[in-house]
């Protein structure tokens, strides 16, 4: 597994990449790469993920089993570099400790937990198309914003990342 560089800013979340590569229900996803402009954005990205500013979690290839060719590709290109949530399970453990359900549930919730385990650990921004809930923190259905929010973990969502990274 890929060791950080001192430059790692960030750790994307499986839902952020899939908002440039699937088409659900016959929707395309907001940042397909088939549009010109978003395939730009997304060449983008995989030059901060080629250099170390992004990270990608190794949970990513978990959640991506039916997906576009090209992007099942693109993961396999990329496995060397993915990272590992193992040096991280006392966050780990802190975060299940809090959420018991990551544990019980589907595995892109426990995956969600271990996300935001390495960027506990690492200091990093998760960047993430999951969407915050503003009522109360659900315990059985814990949405990753809110519980980075609650960890102290900075997130952020796709727009504001393109802001940031003036893309």
């Amino acid at each position: 597994m890929a060791q950080a560089s001192l430059i790692s800013k960030y750790l994307i979340d499986a839902s952020s990449i899939f908002d440039f590569w699937l088409v659900t229900s016959g929707v395309t996803r907001p940042y397909h790469i088939k549009v010109l402009k978003f395939r730009a954005i997304w060449d983008h990205i995989c030059s901060l993920i080629d250099n170390g500013t992004i990270l990608v979690p190794e949970t990513v290839s978990e959640e991506i089993v039916i997906a576009d060719p090209e992007l099942l590709k693109w993961v396999e290109s990329h496995k060397k570099s993915l990272v590992s949530s193992d040096p991280f399970q006392s966050e780990l453990k802190q975060i299940l400790n809090s959420f018991p359900s990551y544990a019980l549930k589907r595995v892109n919730k426990l995956n969600d937990a271990r996300i935001i385990s390495i960027a506990m650990g690492m200091g990093l921004t998760v960047i993430t198309s999951e969407h915050k809930n503003f009522g109360t923190l659900s315990q059985l259905n814990p949405k990753l914003p809110n519980v980075c929010d609650k960890f102290n973990v900075k997130w952020t969502n796709l727009p504001e990342f393109f802001a940031t990274e003036g893309l």
